[in-house]
């Protein structure tokens, strides 16, 4: 009876987990999209360059390099 218990709520658990990143993958595609239709390609390729050199930047936060600097 445990175990059936644990299944159902694991199989749950995974399904809205699942639906919840399959949704926020949608949005993001939408997002991508609206951007495209309302702004030039050079201001659309210098706001992922600098997306992406802030999301560099973040990987080094988050491994605890500041705390290890300061």
């Amino acid at each position: 009876m445990e175990e059936e218990i644990d299944t159902v709520t694991l199989a749950k658990g995974t399904f809205w987990t699942i639906l919840g990143q399959a949704i926020g993958k949608l949005f993001g595609f939408f997002y991508v999209v609206l951007l495209a239709r309302f702004f030039p390609a050079d201001e659309i390729g210098i706001f992922y360059f600098v997306y992406g050199v802030i999301s560099m930047i973040s990987l080094f936060t988050d491994f605890g390099l500041l705390q290890s600097l300061a």
